[in-house]
């Protein structure tokens, strides 16, 4: 685990973060998932005493289950279980070998997840992972509500939830960056359309 350092992207819906983590992942140093793994929605705080082997070989079967079910994914609990041991059972263990089994024991340096809707939990990945990195994606709210409304199935006017989601981010990220400011990096998207090339060198 000593080997990789950790990214954690966040967002809003409609955000321009599945663009920005075909960008990233373009690079031979960085693996980064895509709405796949959802570590802290699925995983995270839903097992009893995950230092215990039983309950972490519970946790990487059924996170396995999920993968491969709906992504088509495959990951080899046995060598989840074996690596994780090494460094002793827990969430940030479960993280990394999840994400390596993901990418296949990927060689570069960065592995990282992707999660809409999570930076609530920035703070967690942050005491899990000191030294990680996290992407904050932003767009203007207007094109956020405008572009969840063409292709939300939510009924009625319950696609106006995208701007209360994007505020809350906005907020939390004003917050974020002045308790975490070397760990964190927001992006625009609007900026990242004007000159990807600045911005991507800045990331």
């Amino acid at each position: 685990m000593n080997n990789n350092k950790f990214i954690f992207m966040t967002n809003t819906m409609r955000s321009g973060s599945s663009y920005l983590t075909r960008i990233l992942s373009s690079n031979k140093q960085i693996a980064l998932s895509y709405d796949s793994l959802n570590f802290f929605r699925y995983t995270f705080n839903r097992y009893e005493n995950v230092h215990l082997e039983k309950n972490f070989v519970k946790l990487i079967k059924d996170t396995a289950f999920r993968l491969k079910n709906r992504f088509g994914l495959d990951v080899n609990c046995d060598v989840c279980v074996k690596d994780a041991s090494e460094h002793g059972f827990s969430y940030a263990s479960a993280y990394w070998v999840l994400l390596n089994s993901i990418f296949n024991n990927h060689k570069g340096l960065y592995l990282g997840d992707k999660e809409a809707l999570a930076w609530t939990k920035i703070p967690i990945f942050l005491d899990m992972f000191p030294e990680g990195k996290v992407i904050i994606t932003l767009r203007d709210p207007r094109d956020i509500v405008s572009s969840f409304k063409k292709i939300t199935i939510a009924p009625g006017n319950d696609y106006v939830i995208a701007l209360f989601n994007a505020i809350d981010l906005v907020n939390h990220a004003r917050r974020y960056v002045t308790i975490y400011p070397k760990n964190i990096h927001i992006v625009q998207f609007e900026k990242l359309k004007i000159d990807m090339e600045k911005e991507v060198k800045k990331l």
